[in-house]
């Protein structure tokens, strides 16, 4: 899915989990699954979940771009 230009302060980042060497960020975010999204503001985590739920990802960068 491509970022919608409306979000031009939003930063899209992809972790291969199967990477020895990001186990440690694996785990400091709490990665269980995949996919997993995972929004912040500023540095505070704000929503994050679990799954290909294409809506459920839309939704959260609209409410999170509005708030």
């Amino acid at each position: 899915m491509r970022a919608p230009s409306v979000h031009c302060q939003a930063r899209f980042l992809k972790v291969d989990i199967d990477n020895e060497q990001l186990q440690r960020t694996v785990m400091d975010h709490g990665i269980t699954g995949v996919p997993t999204f995972a929004f912040y503001k500023g540095r505070q985590r704000a929503e994050s979940f679990t799954g290909a739920r294409v809506d459920l990802l839309k939704d959260t960068i609209k409410k999170l771009a509005g708030s």
